[in-house]
């Protein structure tokens, strides 16, 4: 038990839990459920809405059946399983990558993927476990409605939001990745030497650290 508290509790392991950003998937979850339920016990479902800025953010309860964004949102029983089983696949995916590859990851890298595994736990309890016989609705609570002018935005929640955000740093953390790798190979002159020529150079040079 000392040997364990003084792991996790000391000022080495506190530094190394907050460097993980584990801590924000947690904070991602709780923050989606309690905004979820605060949402479905205060307003009428599909009927009236809050607005918080005019004509562009709004506060609207739906309930949805399918995918983030209300995407598949067909109602179907079979439908509704088949975006279950997606999302256990889905959240077990990225929690594997997330612990298989988390040294070799960014801190960029890991707090996407912290967002992105708080947001899919979030969408995964409700597609899950809210049916019309537990808890008197069926699905996802969706509840963020944006308006663009004439423009009705996708109904979504917290969690459709970290998903989204996520993705969308890896994506630029990769294209900055390949940017540089393109600035390095530029700079050695690797553009300017035939593919054969580069090839017998990088054998040369692979041969001389050995």
């Amino acid at each position: 038990m000392k040997d364990f508290c003084r792991k996790w509790f000391s000022k080495e392991g506190l530094l190394n839990i907050f460097h993980s950003f584990a801590w924000i998937a947690v904070l991602v979850f709780i923050v989606d459920i309690v905004t979820k339920w605060v949402v479905q016990n205060n307003l009428v479902y599909d009927h009236n809405s809050v607005t918080l800025i005019d004509n562009f953010l709004y506060i609207t309860l739906i309930h949805n059946t399918g995918a983030s964004f209300g995407i598949g949102s067909s109602g179907e029983l079979g439908w509704r399983i088949f975006w279950i089983i997606i999302s256990f696949v889905l959240t077990g995916a990225i929690i594997f990558v997330f612990a298989k590859y988390f040294k070799k990851f960014s801190y960029t890298q890991r707090i996407a993927l912290a967002l992105m595994i708080g947001g899919a736990f979030g969408n995964l309890i409700d597609r899950t476990f809210y049916w019309q016989s537990t808890v008197g609705f069926d699905a996802v609570i969706d509840w963020i409605d944006f308006h663009f002018g004439s423009i009705d935005f996708a109904i979504f929640n917290i969690a459709d939001a970290c998903l989204v955000i996520g993705v969308l740093i890896l994506v630029l953390v990769e294209i900055i990745n390949l940017i540089k790798e393109v600035r390095e190979k530029d700079k050695r002159g690797e553009y300017d030497i035939a593919p054969k020529e580069l090839e017998k150079k990088q054998q040369n040079e692979e041969g001389k650290d050995k």
